[in-house]
């Protein structure tokens, strides 16, 4: 989860001087005992009766969203004519407000989400912030531990472009380096059109911000279930560059943009159960869990 607020000294990246590994040393937080992202070891999980998590305003369109590069991932603020959408319930305790978006991914197929399922990686993870709605903004949420609540969502790898994505995707050329930005007025497309095909079943956990400084304030839902994205545009993402245009060299790609999995200690990992129903996503989604499965195989 990149919280967009985080870009001044002191400086932190993925790869060389202060990269992941020499975080603790930037930011205390990030040595903390709740820290982002997991594992979801699905063996050991805890089943609970949550409801259905309950979204109001997602299927609507925005009036316009701005992305930008900020050298971590692209980020994405959305503004809406009406009120922002929210989302409540599904063992959430509270209210919570969509914020924006981003998107974390890898230099190829095996690597670049940042929660694993069974210790194996999905090629991006999409995350889609919210404060709680009593905070009223993100930078007042983040100094209490029950203000953001992050959405996770996975991608696959599929032979079919993802429509929805593409609204993003197509816009990527305004913002291949550091610092670039593109406002885009009434793109077709919603929230909910970026939701996989089942919200029902979810895995849930409190941690922190995956980025410095790591903030210990997030109720995080992953869900179990894929979103799908080609190939191609799964390459549109690794064009993009975590350098300026004017540095030199100008061409550090974005792509690896994930923190290693961290440890639990002692944290429980909840996960939904169904009521009325099989509790197993395969049974419920044969089809795209073969296609999952054979994708993943090829990989390993």
């Amino acid at each position: 989860c990149v919280y967009g607020a985080v870009d001044g000294p002191p400086h932190w990246n993925y790869l060389t001087e202060g990269g992941v590994f020499e975080w603790c040393h930037l930011f205390k937080t990030c040595c903390g005992d709740q820290q982002s992202p997991i594992n979801f070891d699905t063996n050991s999980v805890q089943s609970e009766p949550f409801a259905p998590i309950r979204f109001q305003g997602y299927d609507t369109k925005p009036n316009s969203i701005k992305m930008k590069n900020n050298g971590h991932a692209i980020y994405i603020d959305v503004s809406y004519p009406g009120p922002l959408p929210v989302m409540s319930d599904g063992g959430l305790n509270a209210e919570y407000t969509l914020a924006s978006f981003h998107f974390h991914w890898g230099s190829d197929n095996e690597q670049g989400a940042e929660h694993t399922v069974n210790g194996v990686y999905y090629p991006l993870e999409m995350h889609i912030v919210h404060f709680n709605s009593k905070y009223g903004t993100v930078d007042k949420a983040l100094k209490n531990t029950d203000g953001l609540a992050v959405l996770g969502i996975f991608y696959e790898v599929t032979e079919e472009d993802n429509p929805a994505l593409d609204e993003i995707i197509k816009e990527f050329s305004s913002v291949v380096y550091d610092g670039d930005s593109k406002t885009i007025s009434k793109p077709n497309f919603s929230l909910q059109d970026l939701f996989p095909v089942s919200t029902e079943y979810f895995f849930r956990y409190f941690g922190s911000l995956t980025t410095p400084p790591c903030n210990e304030v997030v109720t995080w839902t992953v869900f179990e279930v894929p979103q799908t994205l080609s190939l191609k545009q799964l390459n549109a993402f690794r064009g993009l560059m975590r350098s300026k245009k004017n540095d030199t060299p100008n061409n550090m790609t974005l792509s690896d943009n994930y923190r290693p999995i961290q440890k639990l200690k002692g944290r429980k990992i909840l996960k939904r159960r169904v009521s009325g129903g099989s509790n197993s996503v395969s049974a419920q989604f044969p089809l795209l869990f073969t296609a999952a499965a054979s994708a993943l195989g090829s990989r390993l």
